[in-house]
């Protein structure tokens, strides 16, 4: 008999976004500012999937997400081109159900 479990993986690629807000309170006067990142990253998970109905399974994965995501800085000066990097990799855990095929 067929289980209604099985194991799935997957692995990706793709542009990475990161929008940061930072609140400094210890400046003389608060300072409040809000940044964009972005950069390539690449992500790959494995886990279990178990069928619920004809079209939908639900699913439980592991990942891994590789990202350096970064934003220009180079307006504060304009002779030097710099650059500021945040490390976003990481392992996590997903779940969630995905619809396959609408009996197509």
């Amino acid at each position: 008999p067929q289980s209604p479990l099985y194991i799935r993986a997957s692995a990706g690629l793709g542009w990475e976004l990161l929008w940061d807000k930072e609140d400094n309170y210890d400046a003389p006067e608060p300072v409040h500012s809000k940044h964009f990142f972005h950069g390539f990253g690449w992500q790959g998970s494995a886990g279990v999937g178990l069928e619920i109905s004809s079209s939908a399974n639900f699913f439980v994965d592991l990942f891994y997400n590789n990202s350096n995501v970064k934003r220009n800085t180079s307006g504060k000066t304009d002779w030097v081109k710099s650059w500021e990097e945040i490390n976003i990799s990481g392992i996590g855990i997903k779940f969630g159900v995905s619809i396959v095929g609408f009996g197509w």
